[in-house]
C-alpha cells in the first residue's frame, strides 16, 4: 500500500496565500535534535516522522506530494499543487526521507509523480539540484522510486522527454 502526503495546514504555511500549496514554515530547520530525537519545530519532519511511524508495516511507499512541477499560473487548467521552488521541493522530499527513514526504516519514499505535460526539462534540472547535495551519495539520494504519472501508454514518457519516434 502506498500513500500520498500532500498539502500544507493553514497553521503550518509559511506562505497562507498559497494555502495548501505553501511550503510548510520551519522546513529548513534541522531534521533531528543534537540527541536524534525528532525536531517538532520542522514541521514537515514531525509530521511525516508521525504519519511513517503510526503506519509503519501497513503503508510500504510514501509518495511525497504530486506534480510539483506544474506552475501556480499552469496552462490547460491544471491545477497546481505546490508554489516552492524546485529547491524547495527538494529539500521537502530530503527532509521526509529523514523522518519516515527513521520512524520506519523498509518504506520506500518515493518522488512526487511526474507529468511531463507542462515542463519536459523538470526532471532534469529535479536531478540536478539533487547531484549537487554533498549529503546524497550518502543518503540514497534522499529517495527511493521516481515517480511518473502515465496517462495514455507505457510509451508516453519517452515521447514525452525525446519526441515521438518517426513513423
Amino acid at each position: 500500500m502506498a500513500g500520498i502526503v500532500i498539502g500544507t495546514p493553514p497553521w503550518a504555511a509559511r506562505d497562507p496565500q498559497h494555502g495548501p500549496r505553501s511550503v510548510p514554515r520551519n522546513l529548513d530547520l534541522s531534521v533531528f535534535l543534537p540527541d536524534g530525537r525528532i525536531n517538532r519545530d520542522n514541521y514537515w519532519a514531525a509530521f511525516m516522522y508521525d504519519m511513517a511511524k503510526e503506519y509503519a508495516g501497513e503503508i510500504e511507499a510514501w509518495l511525497i506530494w504530486n506534480e510539483v512541477e506544474i506552475p501556480l499560473d499552469g496552462p490547460n487548467g491544471r491545477d497546481p499543487t505546490w508554489a516552492g521552488t524546485l529547491e524547495e521541493y527538494y529539500l521537502l522530499l530530503k527532509v521526509a526521507y529523514q523522518a519516515i527513514k527513521q520512524a520506519a526504516p523498509q518504506a520506500l519514499v518515493v518522488t512526487a509523480p511526474y507529468s511531463f505535460h507542462t515542463d519536459k526539462a523538470w526532471a532534469q534540472r529535479f536531478l540536478e539540484v539533487v547531484a549537487r547535495d554533498p549529503e546524497g551519495p550518502a543518503n540514497n539520494y534522499f529517495f527511493d522510486v521516481f515517480a511518473i504519472n502515465l496517462f495514455r501508454n507505457a510509451h508516453d514518457p519517452w515521447d514525452r522527454m525525446y519526441g515521438a519516434p518517426d513513423a
